[in-house]
């Protein structure tokens, strides 16, 4: 197993696996505090998505469940900027999800900061990007707007890719030191 997806990666105490689609007392497995969160395509050996919430991990977890189930409509991009691209997922590939969380107390800017620390590393470990941050989208689909524009998402023409889509960059290597010279 990839270190990215074990039970103490970066030092963390990361719940087991609950999928999108297990009952509301399977899902309690998830942290009921603040944290971070991650998830992936059910059994996949890559993340679609690292997040943070200073509300319930679980809640936040189960709201984008909610968002998940229309099948018809993609849902905006709020209250959870993710939601959208894992339905553009599901519609285009059948995908279904599994997310797993750690407690971590602190302020907002400390989640951040833990945040991009994790996304940097798994970047390091797996050689590119989550799918889902940092406006990378899928490819045949526009993303929804916010909901006070009124603005939906999705499927693109034929032959249209979306630019946030495909591969992206490999991660920068350390280089030198902070503020050194070099």
């Amino acid at each position: 197993m990839t270190d990215y997806l074990s039970t103490s990666w970066c030092g963390l105490d990361w719940s087991p696996w609950a999928r999108h689609t297990h009952s509301k007392k399977e899902f309690a497995v998830l942290p009921d505090e603040p944290g971070l969160y991650r998830v992936r395509a059910i059994g996949a050996d890559s993340l679609m998505y690292i997040g943070q919430t200073g509300r319930s991990v679980r809640q936040r977890q189960r709201e984008l469940r909610v968002y998940l189930r229309n099948p018809e409509q993609m849902p905006f991009n709020d209250p959870h900027t993710a939601a959208p691209n894992f339905w553009a997922w599901t519609d285009a590939t059948g995908m279904e999800f599994e997310s797993s969380g750690a407690v971590f107390y602190g302020t907002k800017q400390e989640r951040e900061e833990l945040e991009t620390y994790l996304l940097w590393q798994y970047r390091l470990e797996r050689g590119t990007s989550t799918q889902c941050n940092f406006g990378r989208f899928h490819e045949n689909y526009v993303k929804s707007r916010n909901h006070s524009t009124g603005i939906r998402g999705g499927k693109l023409p034929d032959g249209t890719k979306n630019q946030a889509g495909g591969l992206s960059l490999p991660p920068l290597q350390t280089h030198g030191r902070p503020a050194g010279p070099d």
